[in-house]
């Protein structure tokens, strides 16, 4: 039976049919679109070079210009750089957005438009999104996980369309080390039909180990592996609570910080993860078979792919 994430394609354009991921080539960067039909979650957006919002234009529904819910896992620019851009172009009707600030130009800018949409009742800002659980479709559930925030968050309103006026202030502390703003990083599971995906931000190894000791230690069929395989993240522990079979680095080629490191990349095929980076396969692409499939459906989806990749070799 056929079930779960399956290699699509590398480089290719418009998908239809299942729920698919694309794990954008942004460079040293993050960003990652889930499509299920209308409804589109964005995970990051890379650096300010345009590739996020190439990304966008590539894969997302034709004619489709709302992003359902868009996640900023923290405060780095090699995340939250293309933002600005696609907010400009994009209508957002929902953001989770991390607590800690570096207080950049580039992150008071997107800010300042988040806010300016909450205002105007346009978008619904969540600010500490621990224990949300979002079900945009049957089978689908999108949940949240973060460590350092949990004592400023808990004298905070969550600011919504409903509550626009709240928008006017200020919801963000400034880190003051570099650890701290990756161990901010918001972790988002993306679960479907019990299938379970986890996406890590910059999460460094302690806070990968926190949140196994919390209990999150079930299996992860596929993991956005945390920093761009820093030698800091992907801890054994973690690794050994769930076994990905899948596991996603998304690094600039060539890089000048020597992600992913060889020390990252032993222990991922320590658990026999499947490895795919997006500076050699460019974008990145899984779609989710829904529901059980017999040896027919898995043969025509291998058919699939094959005539998908002599199309890209022809």
């Amino acid at each position: 039976m056929l079930r779960g994430w399956s290699l699509l394609r590398t480089g290719a354009e418009t998908i239809d049919g299942e729920p698919y991921l694309v794990f954008c080539d942004v460079g040293q960067g993050d960003s990652v679109l889930f499509v299920a039909g209308e409804w589109q979650m964005l995970i990051d957006g890379g650096l300010d070079n345009g590739r996020a919002l190439a990304c966008l234009n590539r894969y997302m529904p034709e004619g489709d210009s709302k992003i359902e819910l868009l996640v900023i896992t923290h405060a780095d620019s090699d995340h939250f750089g293309g933002l600005a851009t696609i907010w400009d172009l994009y209508l957002v009707e929902m953001v989770v957005v991390p607590p800690a600030d570096k207080a950049t130009k580039g992150f008071i800018a997107l800010k300042e438009k988040m806010l300016t949409s909450v205002a105007e009742s346009k978008t619904e800002l969540i600010h500490c999104p621990e224990g949300i659980e979002l079900k945009p479709k049957e089978g689908i559930e999108v949940s949240f996980w973060t460590v350092y925030n949990r004592k400023f968050c808990q004298n905070y309103d969550i600011v919504t369309k409903e509550n626009p006026n709240d928008a006017s202030g200020e919801y963000f502390f400034v880190a003051e080390k570099e650890a701290e703003i990756n161990n901010e990083s918001i972790v988002t599971f993306l679960e479907i039909e019990g299938v379970r995906s986890a996406f890590l931000g910059d999460l460094e190894a302690s806070g990968e180990n926190q949140l196994i000791d919390e209990g999150y230690d079930g299996k992860v069929e596929l993991l956005k592996v945390g920093h761009h395989g820093s030698r800091t993240s992907t801890s054994e522990k973690m690794l050994q609570a769930w076994r990905p079979a899948k596991a996603v680095i998304s690094v600039g080629a060539g890089n000048s910080y020597g992600h992913p490191t060889k020390q990252t990349l032993a222990r991922l095929e320590g658990v026999e993860a499947e490895i795919y980076r997006t500076d050699e396969l460019g974008d990145v692409i899984f779609r989710f078979f829904m529901g059980n499939w017999g040896e027919e459906n898995e043969e025509k989806a291998q058919n699939n792919l094959m005539k998908t990749l002599l199309n890209i070799l022809n």
